[in-house]
């Protein structure tokens, strides 16, 4: 199971070979893989959001710490072990899930058809009365999605849900508004804190003279002891 999450929009997709087609597999992976950060057409501009999912980011890691692993998987793409990347494993990931959820249909299977029969009991309904008597009309075909029909659903939903410029650029002046403000809130506190701090210097200075006016004793005790004389007019 290989999922991705859209940072734009917030979307997830999550390609699962049990509920989609898995020829489906591939083509939906290329898609999103080439509409988020991780192509080249990121770079001219085409990033629409999209970016691996975190348990898909976290498989993709535990295969790079596992060097047999890496090893098989390089031999599988004939390729050499050193040029493997992100998108080798990726899709590697991607044909292990489908083979291993074909494997699982196939054992599967005779049980289902044994579950079937059981169901067509329980409705007093012989076996042998499912079986058409006669070939039926087929049903319409529904048209086959290619790669780049794929490819281009994708592009037109992310472009649908994409920010212009305008909302780009009103969402950065609100975080500039807000920091702006947050700054501001700052300096006032600081400037508070300030006055609150000069203030109690001052009333404690303003405290140590009345004391000393109110108690001559001591003030001439701490003259004294600084080596100056004593002011007669504070004294009188």
């Amino acid at each position: 199971m290989i999922t991705f999450f859209n940072i734009k929009t917030g979307e997830k997709r999550t390609i699962d070979p049990s509920l989609i087609d898995p020829t489906f597999v591939e083509p939906a992976i290329t898609a999103l893989w080439n509409s988020g950060n991780l192509h080249v057409n990121a770079t001219r501009g085409q990033d629409f959001g999209w970016r691996l999912g975190a348990e898909t980011l976290k498989r993709i890691q535990d295969v790079q710490e596992d060097d047999m692993l890496l090893s098989r998987i390089a031999s599988s793409m004939q390729r050499p072990l050193e040029d493997l990347n992100e998108t080798d494993i990726l899709t590697w990931l991607a044909k292990d899930d489908a083979a291993k959820e074909a494997k699982k249909n196939a054992q599967t299977q005779g049980n289902f058809q044994a579950q079937y029969e059981q169901e067509l009991r329980s409705q007093g309904v012989g076996v042998a009365d499912a079986i058409p008597s006669e070939p039926q009309p087929a049903l319409p075909q529904a048209p086959e999605v290619s790669e780049e029909d794929l490819a281009r659903q994708a592009d037109e939903a992310a472009k649908k849900n994409a920010k212009t410029p305008e909302q780009i650029q009103k969402e950065k002046d609100e975080e500039d508004r807000l920091m702006a403000e947050l700054e501001a809130e700052e300096a006032e506190e600081k400037r508070k804190a300030e006055e609150a701090e000069a203030a109690g210097s001052t009333t404690a200075a303003t405290n140590q003279t009345a004391a000393e006016q109110n108690n001559p004793t001591a003030a001439k005790k701490a003259v004294a002891k600084s080596g100056s004389k004593p002011d007669n007019k504070s004294n009188s």
